[in-house]
């Protein structure tokens, strides 16, 4: 296959696989990119990820790598990572819950397989 084909095999993967949830406007969504096309190594777990947007943050991680937090109010070209910085880790676990809560009710087995997201701990 040529660069042009492994595109459009890209787009039309991510039109087939993405998770979307109907919400309503103060609601979050749930989106999922399992596997960029120059990531499908045979055995490799890496290149995907998952993620939460709300009205205002965009949450996103993978199963290597660390949370990304953006606040599309104050970083609307979602540059500055804010995952982890004391000011915002509320607002992180938050959607971390909100995120596992939306991945419990769309239930994808396969996600659920290859990620740890069920034994994260929340603050009481």
């Amino acid at each position: 296959m040529n660069f042009i084909q492994n595109i459009y095999l890209l787009l039309l993967v991510v039109l087939l696989i993405t998770c979307s949830v109907e919400m309503k406007k103060s609601e979050a969504e749930l989106f999922h990119y399992p596997i960029p096309f120059y990531q499908q190594q045979e055995g490799s777990k890496n290149g995907g990820f998952t993620g939460i947007k709300t009205e205002r943050f965009t949450l996103i991680t993978n199963n290597e790598g660390p949370w990304i937090l953006y606040d599309r109010l104050i970083d609307p070209d979602q540059v500055n990572n804010l995952a982890g910085l004391d000011e915002y880790i509320f607002i992180q676990l938050d959607l971390q819950r909100q995120l596992n809560d939306l991945i419990r009710k769309n239930e994808p087995l396969w996600f659920i397989q290859n990620y740890s997201f069920y034994d994260a701990k929340y603050p009481d």
